[in-house]
C-alpha cells in the first residue's frame, strides 16, 4: 500500500512496487504547494476523468486521472478511506492516497502542518 510521509519540505507518496504506475517509485511535491487536504471515506467516488495506469473497477486505482481541468494521481482501495491533498503549481492538482492507519486512527498520517482543518 502507498505510504504517504513528509520529508524536510517535500511530501513524498511512496509506491509499492504493484502500485508502480510508469515505472515511478515515488511522486514528490512541495509542502508549500499543499493548498490543504481532506479525508475520503469512499475514495473511489472521489476519482474524476480518464485513467492511465493500472485499474480493476471497484476494487483499485493506481493510475494518473487526466481532465479538463487538470489531473490527479491516486492509489486507491475500496473500503479504505483516503487523504486528498489539494495542491497548486504542482504536476497534479491532487493526490489521493489510500492510508491504512486511516482506519484505526481516523486521522491523516501527516504531520500537523499538513493535517486537514477542524470542520
Amino acid at each position: 500500500m502507498a505510504l504517504l510521509l513528509t520529508e524536510g519540505d517535500e511530501l513524498v507518496v511512496y509506491l509499492a512496487p504493484w502500485e508502480r504506475v510508469g515505472r515511478r517509485s515515488c511522486v514528490r511535491v512541495a509542502r508549500e504547494n499543499v493548498r490543504h487536504t481532506e479525508l475520503a471515506v469512499r475514495p473511489l467516488a472521489a476519482l474524476r476523468g480518464l485513467r492511465f495506469g493500472i485499474v480493476i473497477p471497484g476494487v483499485f486505482v493506481a493510475a494518473t486521472l487526466v481532465r479538463r481541468s487538470g489531473r490527479d494521481f491516486a492509489v486507491v482501495y475500496r473500503g479504505r478511506p483516503a487523504v486528498i491533498v489539494h495542491l497548486e503549481n504542482e504536476r497534479y492538482e491532487r493526490l489521493i492516497i489510500s492510508q491504512p492507519d486511516l482506519v484505526t486512527t481516523g486521522a491523516p498520517a501527516l504531520d500537523p502542518a499538513l493535517a486537514p482543518a477542524p470542520a
